[in-house]
């Protein structure tokens, strides 16, 4: 069971890690395309990252 644990615990920290990188992508983006001046690309990735941490952060807390 706790190997399982683990296993799914890994994998929500890849999915934080990809999209902090794409956090870090638009950040990159928006010094040249002022990507964040969009507004249709920062509240989903927002929303999304948010979920993802909510996830990962309420397993994390189960498994101890």
């Amino acid at each position: 069971m706790d190997q399982k644990k683990s296993k799914q615990n890994r994998f929500y920290g890849y999915i934080i890690l990809a999209f902090s990188l794409g956090l870090l992508g638009l950040s990159i983006e928006g010094l040249v395309l002022h990507s964040f001046v969009d507004r249709m690309i920062v509240y989903p990735f927002m929303a999304l990252f948010g979920i993802a941490f909510a996830v990962y952060y309420k397993n994390k807390l189960t498994t101890k």
